[in-house]
Protein backbone atom coordinates (compact mmCIF):
# COMPACT_ATOMS: atom_id res chain seq x y z
CA UNK A 1 0.00 0.00 0.00
CA UNK A 2 1.52 3.41 -1.20
CA UNK A 3 0.63 6.77 -1.59
CA UNK A 4 -1.56 5.93 -4.42
CA UNK A 5 -3.40 3.45 -3.20
CA UNK A 6 -7.12 4.08 -3.59
CA UNK A 7 -8.81 3.63 -0.29
CA UNK A 8 -10.73 4.69 0.55
CA UNK A 9 -28.02 27.19 31.40
CA UNK A 10 -29.65 29.23 32.46
CA UNK A 11 -33.06 29.17 31.33
CA UNK A 12 -35.62 31.56 32.21
CA UNK A 13 -39.41 31.17 31.96
CA UNK A 14 -42.47 33.86 32.51
CA UNK A 15 -45.34 32.02 33.34
CA UNK A 16 -47.34 34.67 34.25
CA UNK A 17 -50.72 34.45 32.03
CA UNK A 18 -51.90 37.89 30.68
CA UNK A 19 -55.98 37.62 30.28
CA UNK A 20 -57.87 40.34 29.03
CA UNK A 21 -61.43 40.84 30.89
CA UNK A 22 -64.00 42.91 29.10
CA UNK A 23 -65.66 45.25 31.35
CA UNK A 24 -70.17 44.91 31.48
CA UNK A 25 -71.79 47.51 32.61
CA UNK A 26 -75.44 46.61 33.49
CA UNK A 27 -77.21 49.65 32.49
CA UNK A 28 -75.84 49.37 28.84
CA UNK A 29 -76.35 45.27 28.79
CA UNK A 30 -79.00 44.52 26.19
CA UNK A 31 -79.96 41.40 24.44
CA UNK A 32 -77.83 42.50 21.28
CA UNK A 33 -74.83 42.79 23.07
CA UNK A 34 -74.85 39.38 25.26
CA UNK A 35 -73.15 36.75 23.89
CA UNK A 36 -72.92 33.05 24.60
CA UNK A 37 -69.39 31.89 26.07
CA UNK A 38 -68.76 29.80 22.48
CA UNK A 39 -69.40 33.47 20.75
CA UNK A 40 -66.74 35.58 23.21
CA UNK A 41 -62.89 35.44 22.03
CA UNK A 42 -60.77 33.37 23.32
CA UNK A 43 -58.26 34.17 26.06
CA UNK A 44 -54.87 33.79 24.87
CA UNK A 45 -52.34 33.19 27.00
CA UNK A 46 -48.54 34.38 26.03
CA UNK A 47 -45.97 31.24 26.07
CA UNK A 48 -42.27 31.60 26.96
CA UNK A 49 -39.61 30.75 24.50
CA UNK A 50 -36.85 29.08 25.84
CA UNK A 51 -33.40 29.25 24.52
CA UNK A 52 -31.68 25.68 23.28
CA UNK A 53 -29.85 24.36 26.13
CA UNK A 54 -26.03 23.81 25.24
CA UNK A 55 -26.42 19.75 25.78
CA UNK A 56 -29.23 20.47 22.51
CA UNK A 57 -27.00 22.32 20.73
CA UNK A 58 -24.01 19.77 21.03
CA UNK A 59 -26.35 17.29 19.22
CA UNK A 60 -26.81 18.92 16.60
CA UNK A 61 -22.96 19.59 15.88
CA UNK A 62 -21.83 17.08 12.91
CA UNK A 63 -18.75 15.69 14.16
CA UNK A 64 -17.57 13.91 11.18
CA UNK A 65 -16.15 17.24 9.77
CA UNK A 66 -12.56 15.93 9.52
CA UNK A 67 -13.72 12.92 8.07
CA UNK A 68 -12.97 14.24 4.38
CA UNK A 69 -9.29 13.72 4.92
CA UNK A 70 -9.59 9.97 6.94
CA UNK A 71 -7.79 7.50 4.21
CA UNK A 72 -7.37 10.63 1.71
CA UNK A 73 -3.51 9.24 1.11
CA UNK A 74 -2.65 6.08 2.83
CA UNK A 75 0.28 5.29 4.10
CA UNK A 76 2.34 2.17 4.87
CA UNK A 77 5.00 1.83 7.81
CA UNK A 78 7.47 4.27 6.59
CA UNK A 79 5.97 5.26 3.08
CA UNK A 80 7.06 8.69 4.40
CA UNK A 81 9.59 9.76 6.76
CA UNK A 82 8.14 8.76 9.75
CA UNK A 83 7.84 11.48 13.28
CA UNK A 84 7.86 9.81 16.38
CA UNK A 85 7.82 11.55 20.03
CA UNK A 86 9.91 10.98 22.17
CA UNK A 87 11.56 12.90 25.22
CA UNK A 88 9.47 15.59 25.09
CA UNK A 89 10.26 16.51 21.82
CA UNK A 90 9.49 14.75 17.52
CA UNK A 91 11.94 12.71 16.14
CA UNK A 92 12.32 11.59 12.70
CA UNK A 93 12.60 7.81 13.31
CA UNK A 94 15.05 7.34 10.16
CA UNK A 95 17.33 9.72 10.37
CA UNK A 96 17.39 10.93 14.79
CA UNK A 97 17.00 14.07 13.82
CA UNK A 98 15.15 16.16 16.58
CA UNK A 99 12.86 18.43 15.52
CA UNK A 100 11.58 20.08 18.95
CA UNK A 101 8.81 20.14 20.46
CA UNK A 102 6.40 21.65 17.85
CA UNK A 103 5.61 21.36 14.40
CA UNK A 104 3.19 23.09 12.56
CA UNK A 105 1.58 21.55 9.24
CA UNK A 106 -1.05 20.93 6.57
CA UNK A 107 -2.99 18.23 7.40
CA UNK A 108 -3.87 15.28 4.23
CA UNK A 109 -4.89 12.42 5.48
CA UNK A 110 -5.34 10.25 8.54
CA UNK A 111 -5.48 6.41 9.16
CA UNK A 112 -6.24 3.93 12.33
CA UNK A 113 -4.03 2.20 12.90
CA UNK A 114 -3.05 -0.98 14.80
CA UNK A 115 -0.27 -2.39 16.81
CA UNK A 116 -0.30 -6.15 18.27
CA UNK A 117 2.36 -5.83 20.44
CA UNK A 118 4.29 -8.28 23.20
CA UNK A 119 4.59 -5.61 25.42
CA UNK A 120 8.13 -6.10 26.71
CA UNK A 121 10.80 -4.37 25.26
CA UNK A 122 13.37 -7.47 24.84
CA UNK A 123 10.50 -9.16 22.88
CA UNK A 124 12.35 -9.71 18.80
CA UNK A 125 11.22 -7.30 16.63
CA UNK A 126 9.27 -10.05 14.62
CA UNK A 127 6.80 -10.57 17.43
CA UNK A 128 5.39 -6.92 16.30
CA UNK A 129 2.40 -6.98 13.87
CA UNK A 130 0.65 -4.37 12.41
CA UNK A 131 -3.15 -4.17 11.05
CA UNK A 132 -5.03 -1.54 9.23
CA UNK A 133 -8.27 -2.23 10.63
CA UNK A 134 -7.76 -4.52 13.43
CA UNK A 135 -8.55 -8.19 12.25
CA UNK A 136 -5.89 -8.64 9.92
CA UNK A 137 -2.43 -8.34 10.02
CA UNK A 138 -0.47 -6.39 7.66
CA UNK A 139 1.13 -9.86 6.96
CA UNK A 140 -1.88 -11.30 6.67
CA UNK A 141 -1.91 -13.26 9.96
CA UNK A 142 -5.27 -12.89 12.29
CA UNK A 143 -4.99 -10.32 15.07
CA UNK A 144 -6.65 -12.76 17.42
CA UNK A 145 -4.77 -15.73 16.27
CA UNK A 146 -1.11 -13.63 16.60
CA UNK A 147 -2.17 -12.31 20.22
CA UNK A 148 -2.92 -16.38 21.44
CA UNK A 149 0.19 -16.87 19.57
CA UNK A 150 2.51 -14.32 21.97
CA UNK A 151 0.59 -15.27 25.19
CA UNK A 152 1.61 -18.63 24.78
CA UNK A 153 5.10 -18.35 24.06
CA UNK A 154 6.34 -16.47 27.04
CA UNK A 155 4.77 -12.74 26.23
CA UNK A 156 1.28 -12.70 28.76
CA UNK A 157 1.06 -9.34 28.60
CA UNK A 158 0.72 -9.09 24.75
CA UNK A 159 -2.29 -6.88 23.43
CA UNK A 160 -3.95 -5.05 20.33
CA UNK A 161 -3.59 -1.23 20.51
CA UNK A 162 -5.02 1.29 18.89
CA UNK A 163 -2.87 4.01 17.20
CA UNK A 164 -3.48 7.02 14.52
CA UNK A 165 -1.31 8.02 11.29
CA UNK A 166 -1.26 11.59 10.47
CA UNK A 167 0.24 12.65 7.06
CA UNK A 168 1.16 16.27 6.47
CA UNK A 169 3.17 18.62 4.69
CA UNK A 170 5.26 20.59 7.53
CA UNK A 171 5.66 23.96 7.35
CA UNK A 172 7.96 24.70 10.11
CA UNK A 173 9.33 22.94 13.36
CA UNK A 174 10.76 24.35 16.53
CA UNK A 175 14.61 23.07 15.95
CA UNK A 176 14.73 21.74 12.62
CA UNK A 177 13.82 23.19 9.26
CA UNK A 178 15.15 19.72 7.55
CA UNK A 179 11.56 18.54 6.90
CA UNK A 180 9.94 21.93 5.96
CA UNK A 181 8.30 21.83 2.64
CA UNK A 182 8.07 17.77 2.61
CA UNK A 183 5.47 15.09 3.32
CA UNK A 184 6.09 13.29 6.33
CA UNK A 185 3.37 10.64 8.56
CA UNK A 186 3.25 11.07 12.08
CA UNK A 187 2.92 8.08 14.21
CA UNK A 188 0.48 8.56 17.43
CA UNK A 189 0.71 6.44 20.26
CA UNK A 190 -3.11 5.91 21.97
CA UNK A 191 -2.77 8.29 24.29
CA UNK A 192 -1.90 10.74 21.54
CA UNK A 193 -4.06 9.23 19.56
CA UNK A 194 -7.17 10.05 22.65
CA UNK A 195 -5.88 13.79 21.87
CA UNK A 196 -6.21 13.53 17.85
CA UNK A 197 -10.14 12.07 18.12
CA UNK A 198 -10.56 15.04 20.91
CA UNK A 199 -9.30 17.46 18.84
CA UNK A 200 -11.08 16.95 15.40
CA UNK A 201 -14.30 16.67 18.00
CA UNK A 202 -13.47 20.66 18.81
CA UNK A 203 -12.71 21.87 15.25
CA UNK A 204 -16.14 20.53 14.20
CA UNK A 205 -17.93 22.50 17.30
CA UNK A 206 -15.40 25.12 16.12
CA UNK A 207 -17.21 25.45 12.98
CA UNK A 208 -20.35 25.15 14.13
CA UNK A 209 -19.95 28.28 16.26
CA UNK A 210 -18.29 30.47 14.07
CA UNK A 211 -14.77 30.08 15.82
CA UNK A 212 -12.90 28.56 12.66
CA UNK A 213 -13.62 28.32 8.75
CA UNK A 214 -13.46 25.17 6.81
CA UNK A 215 -10.51 26.86 5.05
CA UNK A 216 -8.60 27.23 8.55
CA UNK A 217 -9.03 23.41 10.15
CA UNK A 218 -6.04 21.49 8.42
CA UNK A 219 -3.42 23.52 9.08
CA UNK A 220 -2.36 22.39 12.36
CA UNK A 221 0.03 22.74 15.32
CA UNK A 222 1.02 19.76 16.78
CA UNK A 223 2.95 20.03 20.10
CA UNK A 224 4.68 17.54 22.34
CA UNK A 225 4.31 17.33 26.34
CA UNK A 226 5.76 15.49 28.96
CA UNK A 227 3.21 13.51 31.10
CA UNK A 228 3.16 11.45 34.54
CA UNK A 229 2.65 8.16 33.97
CA UNK A 230 2.44 4.95 36.47
CA UNK A 231 5.42 5.77 39.49
CA UNK A 232 7.71 8.25 38.48
CA UNK A 233 7.40 7.04 34.99
CA UNK A 234 7.02 9.93 32.33
CA UNK A 235 5.69 10.04 28.57
CA UNK A 236 5.41 12.69 25.38
CA UNK A 237 1.70 13.04 24.81
CA UNK A 238 0.93 15.31 21.42
CA UNK A 239 -1.93 17.99 21.68
CA UNK A 240 -3.24 19.74 18.36
CA UNK A 241 -4.71 22.78 18.00
CA UNK A 242 -5.49 24.83 14.61
CA UNK A 243 -2.02 27.02 13.72
CA UNK A 244 -3.08 30.51 14.40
Amino acid sequence: MGLLKNKPEFETEDNAAATATAEVKPEATTKADTKTDAEKPSTQTAVATKPASAIALSKSVDLRVMEVFKDALPVDYNTLSQMTAQQGSFLDRETKTVLGDKIVFELLSYQDSFVVSPEDDDAPDDMVRYSGDGVVCSDGTMVQAHLEFLKENGFPKARLKQRVVLVGAVESAAKSDKFNGQLVQFDLSPASRTQWVRFTANVAYGLKIGKYTAEQVNRISAETTLAQGKGNDTYTLVQFNVAA
